[in-house]
């Protein structure tokens, strides 16, 4: 039987032909030959037909949910994706089998669109171009890289492994902060309370007494004062700063300030520059086994790192690369990266294994970040219990004291 597909090269599709006992054949065929069809069929037919139950592998009955598609969305397209077209579906019935299981209008839309521009002769690449807000360039790059070599499932597959492998980070970050804020919310909680409520019953008492307060009873009463008259303050306050950090870090070079800080904070900045640093090498490490340029892979890897501070970094290796310079070094000479670091690029740079050291690199820098993070837990929980003992210690003293005196002026 003769079979007629579209497959992408350099962006554009073409047509060809191959014969083969039945479709599914066909398109194992295709892959040996380092073609991904987009569309397959017969010869003499005109319609697709969607190969759902042929693909071998366990898709879930959704991909998406909620209105909105987030970032966990586009990874769990992106790994269904892969896994349908490393079964060997041509890629426009795979657009059409993960749109059918699309639970999100939204993202069911985009998909169908996709599918369809597929068919009408726009490249794979080209239709991720057309939603930047799902997208990313990186995510482009890498698609682009995949199309052209013809190992587009397996460049998604990568791309799957990175994502999941920063969302991964993302999620025990945030994890080990969720005591830490309990903690912190608790504690304002009980000093509210206690502001608020039972300070306010023994302010008359205190007036009663007509004599001086100690200052830290006058202090403790201005304070009810303000929680119980002057909350309104507050959150007027707290909004205005936290609009103007909004506007302050909106430039380039106020966020270039904010993030150094965050850099250079006592027992954080570390945390915070750890994380950046597994973001770069890994992003750049798959971009390369890719098949993406070393330069452009530098380039698409800015945007991952969450830090100004260290994107302006990476623009002086990217400039140092782009006039000649060896990647380690640069990196050397540009601050922030870790003599490790600029030592396995060095190394991968001369072995012609960079890909696979910058992925070590990145897997080393995610293994201190669980250890930071451990650390970091065990400092925080006693430095708060302290704080909280602390301020509960100074109100129940602070009302105290003035009891204290009266007896003694009694006795």
């Amino acid at each position: 039987m003769r079979f007629v597909y579209t497959t992408s090269q350099l962006g554009k599709n073409v047509s060809g032909v191959i014969d083969a006992a039945d479709e599914k054949m066909a398109a194992v065929l295709l892959r040996r030959q380092g073609i991904i069809p987009i569309t397959l069929a017969l010869a003499d037919k005109k319609r697709y037909t969607l190969l759902s139950n042929n693909t071998g592998n366990d898709v879930r009955p959704s991909l998406f949910g909620g209105k909105k598609a987030k970032s966990k969305d586009i990874t769990d397209f992106t790994r269904q994706l892969a896994t349908l077209l490393g079964s060997g579906l041509p890629l426009a019935k795979a657009l059409d089998f993960l749109s059918e299981q699309s639970a999100n209008q939204a993202m069911k839309s985009t998909v169908e669109a996709m599918g369809a521009k597929l068919r009408a002769g726009v490249g794979f690449s080209e239709c991720i171009a057309q939603y930047p807000n799902l997208f990313n360039g990186l995510y482009l790059s890498m698609v682009r890289a995949g199309e052209s070599g013809g190992i587009l499932d397996t460049t998604l597959d990568r791309l799957a492994e990175m994502r999941e492998s920063r969302e991964e980070l993302t999620a025990k970050v945030r994890s080990a902060m969720i005591y830490p804020a309990f903690m912190f919310f608790a504690m304002i909680g009980c000093v509210a309370v206690l502001v608020g409520f039972v300070v306010p019953r023994f302010a008359t008492l205190f007036q009663d007494m007509g004599q001086a307060l100690p200052w830290p009873t006058l202090v403790l009463l201005h304070c009810a004062d303000l929680v119980k008259n002057g909350w309104w303050i507050v959150l007027l306050l707290g909004g205005a700063a936290w609009f103007g950090l909004r506007h302050y870090t909106a430039n380039t070079q106020g966020r270039l300030k904010v993030d150094l800080l965050k850099l250079k904070a006592p027992v954080l900045g570390k945390l915070f520059l750890t994380v950046s640093m597994a973001r770069f090498p890994r992003t750049v490490g798959t971009l390369l086994s890719s098949g993406v340029p070393l330069l452009s892979a530098l380039q698409s890897a800015r945007g991952v790192t969450g830090n100004q501070a260290v994107e302006t970094a990476l623009e002086q290796v990217c400039k140092a690369v782009r006039e000649g310079s060896a990647m380690g070094t640069a990196m050397t000479q540009a601050g922030f990266f870790t003599k490790y670091a600029s030592e396995m690029a060095t190394i991968g740079e001369e072995s012609g294994t960079l890909d696979q050291m910058l992925v070590k690199v990145a897997q080393t820098y995610e293994r201190a970040i669980d250890q930071l993070v451990k650390s970091l837990i065990s400092l925080i929980e006693p430095v708060m219990i302290l704080v909280m003992g602390g301020m509960v210690g100074f109100i129940v003293m602070a009302m105290l004291f003035p009891i204290f005196q009266m007896n003694l002026m009694a006795g």
